[in-house]
């Protein structure tokens, strides 16, 4: 197999799809959801007084909560006690 950059056999969602979605783009995904819910989802004045708070510029704030909000939704998906990859199947369900 040739090097890659993103190990994409180890998968975060299989149910209801196709094909299994690699961890990978779950994590993106719930990354975006979370930086819109920060967008849309608090008034402004609210965003100011967090990023007050933390002492960060809203920007920033907006990343971190992204970056939490993908590790801490998608944390059951990596634990090695539910889902696991072999390289002979890449895509073994460990129950």
């Amino acid at each position: 197999m040739p090097e890659q950059m993103v190990d994409t056999r180890v998968w975060g969602k299989a149910r209801g799809l196709a094909r299994r979605y690699p961890l990978i783009c779950h994590l993106l995904d719930t990354a975006a959801v979370a930086g819109a819910l920060w967008d849309r989802a608090l008034t402004e004045s609210a965003r100011t007084r967090v990023a007050g708070v933390l002492g960060l510029e809203e920007a920033q704030v907006r990343r971190l909560v992204s970056l939490w909000g993908a590790m801490l939704k998608t944390c059951g998906s990596a634990g090695g006690t539910r889902r696991a990859y072999l390289p002979d199947d890449p895509v073994t369900v460990i129950e």
